[in-house]
């Protein structure tokens, strides 16, 4: 992963507006800034960008709310990297309090569209585990590898034996093997499930089996139980329908019955309904009557009601119009008074003006009086500024020549400084090249060691091939030949122990051919399959004690295999390390010859700084700028007491200013107070003659005409409402009226004929009823079959019901007799499968054992330590001048003797093998970057996850001048390893050693910020 940018808002001490670092501008930096301005939120960012975490504790990561900048209610992070060759964004959002949702977005830069494309999945989580399996790591691998954070730089050294090695499993991937052993476990337990289904499936068949000639018996006997159900069942046949014949007629009767009984309930029921209506119309024309027995009084109150309306509306239009003019009267009238208030304020306005005008004369002509005195001051003031341009003009020369001689200076002395370095820089390569030289006895020693330790591995080598060869042929024979071959011989037992059953059939002659057999025969015959079956059970037995043997035989080349394979693990990349050593003893006998060529140059260039031979030009330039800047005889007191003369003076040049602006406004205002004065005279008429608002007060008058020629009589017009109100029913009492008039014809023809139709209805009740006790007395004499119809249909149903039990039982019985035959043929294939499934189970469990952790992936975490642990002690040797080494301890041994995979980390220096807790601060983090560098520069070389960015957060306080050299010098040493190299520190000593400065202010109003400073 190559960061690209990182723009952050509201995030810890970083506030608005967003703040954006462009990380394509260097490939190694310094973060550098004060403790607590933000050096490390700037890292914090990016990893809660990612993951949504950071600063996590032991036991629990920071609620997000935390990281937001106080007084602020929203924080986001966007973070732009490369990976693989494709550009990713991530932008992750988070809101204080559940009113708004916290947002998470990932994308990939698409070249040929030109923009992103999101890669965001239904939920946050999702999301997140998409951003996980795109990086290949999760949060506690990458601060375990190549981001070394603050204050855990030991995360890795620090953790359990155990715990490493579970962070290097997942460094290196190793996961993918976890879940092939869960597939084999779960291929194991599913092939013994199924064995342990077959037996029981063989128990279920065997007790199945036992059970056939009980269900033949029973099938016999249900058989004759059914054929005499059979015989009940036509008896009761017949029965029922002669019983249902004789129902038929006594239904036909009684419908005959309820079909009279209703027509005569009908008839009675509209009889009785015409009653109603004839009553109802009786009481209609009763009411029709009273209506019209106060006709004349109703019209009389019609006609006094419509003459009343017509006054009343006469008077309303009247109060509608007086109403209408008496508003516009008002309004007319407040017009005038309206314009008349403007007159007045404007002559007020002008009265106003007048006065200011003459005040502001008065002052004008007490600062005129003062002008003899303004003009003197005015005048000596020009004289002194003058002077001051002169007196400036030399400051500036001598200025320019003083900087001249500056810059000449610091050339001369970067000259010097340049020298100096040069000598110090020498001096220290001389001092490499003598401590260099001071191991030249110490590799000649450990070649002759190496030289020995080849020999050594040789030899192992050739073991380890002849135990190697020797398993794989241990292992054909103990998984193919011998199985097969006892395979071979159970399945010859099986078919003679078949053939030799056929002969106990009681039956002679011969099962093949059906040919007769003798007694004799017969007896030959079983006694050659009994000793063919004798010979394969002994040679059976034998296969198998020999496979036993073969397998405790393997089991013990595979312990020897193991052990030489261990043994050759301390030997690896033993002729790379002889190549190095003898090129490293080559490269000391360069060094002496390159000692003595530094020291002839170290005295060269004392040579030139003793004697000042450098920088000569300069020097004679320096004396002459020195000449001229006495030459300018420039006074810095008279210059200084011109200028506070030219101060104090000052003042009159505002003066001046005013006196002159004085003059022209005192002639202006003298000519404008006598045209005010004829404005205020002519307002002052205008309001006495009331000539203003003409034509309002025309339309006033007239209006107050037109409403004297209107009379509008209250009183009257309250009475007639009152007699409206009185006669408020006139009108719906002459409409009921008429309709009674229309109605009273249609009322009595309505009657007339609902007495004709109750007479007819009269007469039909008379003949249903005649006709009804005909029937009934039919009806009386009839018999009711219906209880014995019953009673027959209810016990054919039960011998129905108990024919079809019986069919059911005859069918169940006949299904459980055709399963127990086909039992009787699964029983003969369930031993093969169970032995298939076994050598499943065997095979399974193998391949389990295989890619558990002891197995493979221990293997893989064997090889790749050792990667580890070389990359380690070189960058350790670097950082520690060749004095401190670490050794990993991938298995110790337990109380029992068994051995047990863990990582343990020996530490050895000059005073002897350590743990790690006993190294001092600055110790132990010279061996936590060693580690924590060689672990991402191991993991940068596997397919699995590329990181290409190494971080390191603070440390180097705890370092001496010589740790801190170490650490700049092994951090150049990597450097090339990766794409981006970050180093965050406080410390000035390293704020200029790297070419790129990144560095962090912390403002109380603005939060912090950053910017980035290049040579």
């Amino acid at each position: 992963m190559i960061p690209l940018k990182l723009r952050l808002k509201n995030f810890l001490s970083y506030g608005e507006p967003t703040q954006e670092l462009d990380f394509t501008t260097f490939s190694i930096a310094c973060l550098s800034g004060k403790n607590g301005h933000g050096k490390s939120a700037l890292l914090d960012s990016i990893i809660w960008a990612i993951w949504g975490q950071a600063r996590k504790t032991d036991t629990s990561s920071r609620s997000n709310e935390e990281f937001v900048k106080l007084g602020s209610y929203e924080m986001s992070v966007e973070f732009e990297f490369l990976l693989e060759e494709n550009h990713y964004r991530v932008i992750r959002t988070f809101f204080k309090g559940k009113s708004r949702p916290h947002l998470l977005s990932f994308q990939v830069f698409d070249e040929n569209a030109g923009e992103f494309h999101t890669l965001d999945k239904p939920s946050i989580t999702e999301t997140q585990t998409q951003i996980n399996e795109t990086l290949k790591i999760d949060f506690e691998t990458f601060i375990n590898s190549s981001f070394i954070l603050q204050g855990r730089a030991n995360e890795f050294t620090s953790k359990k034996p155990s715990e490493r090695k579970e962070i290097l499993s997942k460094i290196l991937n190793l996961e993918r093997f976890a879940v092939l052993e869960k597939l084999a476990k779960e291929d194991k337990k599913k092939a013994q499930q199924e064995i342990d289904f077959l037996q029981r499936k063989v128990s279920e068949l065997e007790s199945q089996i036992a059970k056939k000639e009980s269900f033949q018996a029973e099938l016999l006997l249900e058989n004759e139980k059914l054929a005499q159900l059979d015989k009940i069942l036509k008896s009761l046949n017949s029965e029922i329908r002669q019983t249902e014949k004789n129902q038929e007629s006594f239904e036909t009767i009684k419908k005959q019955q309820k079909s009279l009984l209703e027509h005569l309930q009908t008839v009675k029921n509209e009889r009785k309904n015409l009653l109603l209506r004839l009553q109802n119309l009786e009481q209609k024309l009763n009411e029709n009557l009273k209506i019209l027995s106060h006709k004349t009084e109703i019209e009389a109150n019609f006609s006094r009601f419509g003459t009343f309306q017509k006054r009343e509306k006469e008077l309303a239009e009247t109060f509608a119009k007086i109403s209408f003019l008496e508003k516009e009267l008002a309004e007319t009238k407040q017009k005038i008074l309206n314009e008349k208030a403007k007159i007045e304020n404007k002559k007020i306005g002008l009265e106003t003006e007048k006065s200011s005008l003459e005040k502001q004369l008065q002052n004008l002509q007490e600062l005129v009086s003062k002008r003899l005195k303004i003009k003197e001051g005015f005048e000596k003031l020009a004289e002194l500024e003058a002077k001051i341009k002169l007196w400036q003009q030399k400051k500036d020369s001598q200025q320019k020549l003083l900087l001249k001689k500056q810059e000449i200076f610091s050339t001369i002395e970067n000259q010097k400084k340049e020298l100096d370095a040069e000598i110090g820089n020498l001096e220290n390569q001389k001092q490499k090249n003598t401590e260099k030289l001071a191991e030249q006895e110490f590799l000649k020693q450990k070649l002759v060691e190496l030289n020995q330790d080849l020999q050594k591995k040789q030899q192992f080598e050739k073991n380890f091939q002849e135990v190697k060869e020797k398993g794989q042929t241990l292992k054909e024979r103990s998984q193919k030949f011998l199985p097969e071959e006892i395979e071979r011989l159970e399945s010859e037992i099986f078919d003679f122990e078949e053939k030799n059953k056929l002969f106990h059939t009681g039956k002679n002659a011969c099962p093949v051919c059906q040919s007769e057999l003798s007694h004799e025969k017969t007896k030959q015959v079983e006694n050659h399959y009994s000793a063919e079956i004798g010979l394969r059970k002994t040679r059976a037995q034998n296969l198998k004690n020999e496979l036993e043997s073969v397998k405790n035989e393997l089991l013990k080349a595979k312990s020897t295999f193991t052990e030489l394979e261990k043994t050759l693990k301390n030997f690896v990349n033993l002729e790379t390390k002889i190549g190095e050593t003898q090129a490293k003893l080559e490269e000391l006998e360069k060094v002496k010859i390159e000692l003595s060529e530094l020291e002839t140059k170290i005295l060269e260039k004392k040579k030139i700084v003793l004697n000042k031979k450098f920088a000569e030009e300069e020097r004679k330039n320096y004396a002459l700028l020195s000449e001229e800047i006495t030459k300018i005889a420039y006074d810095e007191e008279t210059h200084k007491k011109i200028i506070t003369d030219f101060q104090a003076l000052e003042h009159f040049k505002i003066e001046f200013s005013k006196l002159n602006e004085a003059l022209l406004l005192q002639e202006k205002i003298s000519a404008e107070l006598p045209k005010l004065s004829q404005k205020i005279l002519e307002l002052e008429q205008v309001l006495e003659q009331r000539d203003f608002a003409k034509e309002e007060i025309v339309s006033y008058k007239k209006l107050e005409t037109e409403k004297k020629e209107f009379f509008y009589d209250a009183e009257e017009h309250k009475k007639i409402k009152n007699e409206l109100e009185n006669l408020k029913n006139a009108s719906a009492n002459f409409e009921n009226l008429k309709n009674a008039v229309k109605r009273e014809a249609e009322l009595e023809e309505e009657r007339t004929k609902t007495q004709t139709e109750l007479v007819s209805k009269n007469l039909q009740s008379e003949k249903f009823e005649k006709d009804f006790e005909e029937v009934n007395k039919v009806f009386k004499n009839s018999e009711d079959f219906s209880e014995r119809l019953k009673e027959a249909k209810q016990t054919f149903e039960v011998s129905s019901k108990e024919k079809s039990q019986k069919l059911t039982e005859l069918g169940g019985l006949k299904e459980k007799l055709k399963q127990i035959e086909i039992a009787e043929q699964e029983f003969a294939g369930i031993e093969k499968q169970k032995k298939f499934f076994s050598e499943e189970v065997m095979i399974s469990d193998e391949v389990a054992k295989m890619f558990g952790k002891n197995g493979i992936p221990a293997l893989i975490i064997e090889n790749e330590v050792v990667e580890i642990e070389q990359e380690a002690n070189e960058i350790l040797s670097r950082l520690t001048n060749g004095t401190t080494t670490l050794a990993f301890k991938s298995q110790v041994e337990n109380a029992k003797g068994e051995f047990k995979e863990t990582l343990e980390i020996l530490i050895s220096d000059t005073s002897g093998t350590r743990n790690y807790e006993l190294f001092s601060g600055g110790e132990a983090f010279r061996i936590d970057f060693a580690l924590r560098v060689a672990l991402s520069k191991v993991l940068a070389q596997r397919s699995g996850t590329k990181l290409q960015t190494l971080v390191i957060d603070e440390g180097f306080g705890t370092q001496d001048e010589e740790g801190i050299e170490n650490l700049i010098e092994a951090i150049n040493e990597v450097k090339f390893d990766f794409e981006k190299i970050l180093i965050v520190t406080h410390l000035d000593r390293l704020k200029d050693v790297f070419p790129v400065r990144i560095e962090v202010e912390k403002f109380a109003d603005r939060g912090s910020v950053f910017k980035i400073l290049s040579e």
